[in-house]
C-alpha cells in the first residue's frame, strides 16, 4: 500500500494540514500510519472518506453530527432524512426573507411616486391579505398606529413585518363625508383560504395614488380620487386600500405615507 505524507494528502484533498490534524483530533479521519517520529501517513483510498465528510458538511451537518453518523451502525437513512427536513425548514425561512426583502424594495419604489397624482394601473397578480375588523377605532383614531393601539387585534397571529400592512376604508363612508377604516390588514404570503378574514385584491385595473402627510388630509385625497374617477367615466368599487409604506420603519410624527388603491371599471 502506498502511503502519502500529510502535506501530499492535503494537496490531493485540496485542503490544509491543519484541517487534517483537526479531523484527526476529533476522530473523524485518522491517518493510516503514525510513525514514532510523529510523521503521519495516509492511504490514497482515504481521499474518499475525506470527500464524504466534505459532502456531509455541504448538507449543513456539523463536524459533531458527522462524527455521530460515522459511529452509526444502522444505515436506515434517518440521518439524511433529518438533514433533509432541516434544509427544507431553512429553505422556507429563506423564502420568507426573500419575500420580505422584495416587499420592502417594492415599498421603497412606491415612495418614489409623484405625490398626489392619480394613475390607472393594471394589477396582474392578486394580492393576498388577512383582515381584522375595526373594533372601537373612532373617527379621531384613523392611523395604522391607532389600530395597533385600539383595535384589539389578535397579536398572537400577527407578524408585524409581514408586508403589506394597511387599512381598508369604504368608498361609501368617504361619500358621506366621513373617514374611518373598517378593517386593518397585513400580508398573507401563506394562508388558510378557509379563514373568514382571508381576502384577495383581484387582478384588474386600479386607480392608484401616493399620499403623504397628516392622516387628517387623507379624507380629501380619497374624495379627490372619487371625483377623478367620475370625471373619467370610471366606476369605483366598494373599498379603498391604503397600503402602509414602511411607516413602522421610517416613522415621522404627524406623517403618514400610503399607496392608495381602489379597483375601477368602465361605466360604458
Amino acid at each position: 500500500m502506498k502511503y502519502l505524507k500529510i502535506g501530499e494528502f492535503a494537496k490531493i484533498c485540496r485542503t490544509t494540514k491543519d484541517t487534517l490534524l483537526h479531523y484527526e483530533k476529533l476522530g473523524l479521519l485518522r491517518p493510516k500510519l503514525v510513525k514514532a517520529n510523529g510523521y503521519r501517513y495516509y492511504a490514497l483510498s482515504q481521499w474518499a472518506q475525506y470527500d464524504f465528510i466534505t459532502l456531509l458538511k455541504d448538507t449543513g451537518s456539523s463536524l459533531e453530527e458527522i462524527l455521530t453518523y460515522q459511529k452509526t451502525t444502522h444505515l436506515d437513512g434517518k440521518f439524511f432524512k433529518d438533514k433533509l427536513l432541516e434544509q427544507q425548514q431553512e429553505l422556507t425561512k429563506v423564502q420568507q426573507r426573500i419575500n420580505l426583502l422584495s416587499n420592502l424594495i417594492a415599498a421603497c419604489d412606491d415612495l418614489k411616486r409623484p405625490q398626489d397624482e392619480i394613475s390607472l394601473e393594471n394589477l396582474d397578480k392578486p394580492i393576498k391579505i388577512i383582515t381584522y375588523p375595526n373594533q372601537g377605532v373612532s373617527t379621531n383614531a384613523v392611523s395604522y398606529e391607532d389600530f395597533l393601539d385600539f383595535a384589539s387585534l389578535p397579536f398572537e397571529h400577527i407578524n408585524p413585518q409581514d408586508l403589506p400592512l394597511g387599512m381598508i376604508i369604504s368608498a361609501e363612508v368617504i361619500k358621506e363625508g366621513l373617514f374611518y377604516p373598517s378593517d386593518v390588514f397585513y400580508g398573507a404570503q401563506i394562508s388558510d383560504e378557509n379563514k373568514s378574514n382571508f381576502h384577495v385584491l383581484e387582478k384588474g385595473t386600479y386607480a392608484v395614488m401616493l399620499k403623504k402627510g397628516p392622516i387628517t388630509t387623507f379624507k380629501q385625497a380619497l374624495e379627490n380620487m372619487l371625483v377623478f374617477l367620475e370625471k373619467n367615466n370610471l366606476k369605483a368599487e366598494s373599498q379603498f386600500y391604503l397600503f402602509d409604506l414602511i411607516n413602522f420603519i421610517n416613522f415621522r410624527e404627524n406623517q403618514y405615507q400610503a399607496k392608495i388603491m381602489i379597483k375601477v371599471n368602465s361605466q360604458n
